[in-house]
């Protein structure tokens, strides 16, 4: 398995671990966490959707991986997990956020480093 399937199977594990964690913060707690994230949570999505696509789009055009928008991907990346970093999550579940936190900025230094690297190594 590539290190690229496995960063997103580790960020897999990382959402579901907090989506599990819901059931030991407090009503209350949870309900300004889920506002918080309701708009946020779809820029995750459509970020890891992007990500996603672009790695299956290289398995046929692996000069994608030479491209600018890689680059520019690779960086909203970062950005989105910097902006997870600074939302507070109540109890149990700072625990399930920090470590999505570590997968999105594994992922995106997963598509960083796919940039940098020579095309050929990606192909299956």
């Amino acid at each position: 398995m590539s290190t690229f399937r496995k960063t997103l199977t580790a960020m897999a594990l990382a959402a579901t671990a907090l989506v599990l964690s819901f059931t030991t913060a407090s009503a209350n707690e949870i309900e300004d966490y889920a506002e918080a994230m309701r708009t946020f949570t779809p820029v995750i999505q459509d970020w890891v959707d992007e990500v996603e696509a672009t790695a299956e789009a290289a398995q046929a055009k692996p000069e994608i991986l030479q491209s600018a928008e890689l680059a520019e991907l690779a960086m909203r990346g970062e950005r989105i997990a910097r902006d997870l970093e600074g939302t507070a999550a109540p109890g149990a579940l700072a625990e399930a956020q920090a470590q999505l936190v570590d997968a999105l900025g594994a992922l995106a230094a997963a598509t960083q480093a796919a940039g940098e690297a020579s095309p050929e190594a990606y192909l299956d």
